[in-house]
């Protein structure tokens, strides 16, 4: 999201997940989602990881709360 967006924010959230539960996902969405072969798949992920950690975690910090995934359609509620 845009810095010039945040005063227009009440509450915000962050959803998030252990790294390799992450990549998991990733590469099951790549799969079955997205239609990538998984040689493709294979060859993105390190990409697609860095662009993540580098592009979207940072705002992480901003967040009100925190929503961590435990399993599909299990989180746990925090505070940030």
């Amino acid at each position: 999201m845009h810095p010039s967006f945040r005063s227009y924010i009440d509450i915000s959230f962050f959803v998030f997940t252990e790294d390799a539960k992450l990549k998991k996902i990733r590469k099951e969405a790549d799969l079955s989602k997205r239609g990538y072969t998984p040689h493709y798949s294979n060859e993105i992920s390190k990409k697609e990881f860095d662009l993540y950690k580098k592009n979207i975690e940072p705002y992480k910090v901003k967040s009100n709360d925190l929503l961590f995934l435990k399993s599909k359609g299990e989180y746990n509620l925090m505070r940030n």
